[in-house]
């Protein structure tokens, strides 16, 4: 654990893969180290946890996301952001409205890592618009044409996120996304309109 901050980078980064190697082993002493007071070794300790890839890991890494530096809580976001870890979703979705926005982004990228089952909180972040919506608009984007369905069935019900549903269906493009994206042009909702329709400007479509 202390050759996570050796003066060599080399050997920082062989340490990291050295104790993710031990596998559970590791877990112990690298939670320790997450106390540190040297920052770099508390970083280094969330990729080593990281690296194990282990849902042993989720503790302590959730844990870290309430880190007092950026640095750490954007390691701790992308060591939970495995696919289909589902005890990331709850705690990185809190973080979509952090006041830093690398925080903030990384948690959004975690959570389109780990896929659809984080979909409900992508979406349910769309209803406290600001910040949190922005992100989760950029994850769920992100997850392509596969989301596209789950995002209409949205639409239907729920037209408060209809707005940011046409974001995310303009930056995912494709006939399908185009297709839904007609539908909500003819919305009742002059911001979903808006929305559709600069949506389907983007994709060089009517």
């Amino acid at each position: 654990v202390a050759a996570l901050t050796d003066f060599d980078l080399k050997v920082q980064v062989a340490a990291v893969g050295a104790l993710a190697r031990q596998g559970a082993a590791a877990i112990g002493p690298l939670s320790e180290a997450l106390r540190s007071p040297d920052a770099r070794r508390r970083r280094r300790a969330c990729e080593a946890l990281s690296a194990t890839a282990l849902p042993e890991a989720n503790g302590p890494l959730i844990r870290a996301l309430s880190d007092g530096k950026s640095e750490i809580r954007c390691a701790a976001s992308r060591g939970l952001g495995r696919p289909g870890n589902a005890a990331g979703i709850a705690p990185l979705a809190t973080l979509l409205a952090h006041a830093d926005g690398a925080t903030a982004a990384a948690a959004a990228q975690a959570l389109a890592r780990i896929g659809e089952p984080a979909w409900p909180a992508l979406i349910s972040a769309w209803r406290k618009e600001g910040v949190a919506a922005y992100h989760a608009s950029e994850a769920l984007a992100s997850q392509g044409p596969r989301a596209v369905a789950a995002l209409t069935m949205e639409a239907a019900a729920d037209a408060g996120t209809a707005r940011w549903i046409a974001i995310a269906l303009g930056r995912i493009g494709g006939p399908q996304a185009a297709d839904r994206l007609r539908n909500l042009v003819r919305s009742d909702d002059p911001d979903v309109r808006h929305a559709a329709e600069q949506a389907l400007g983007r994709l060089g479509v009517k």
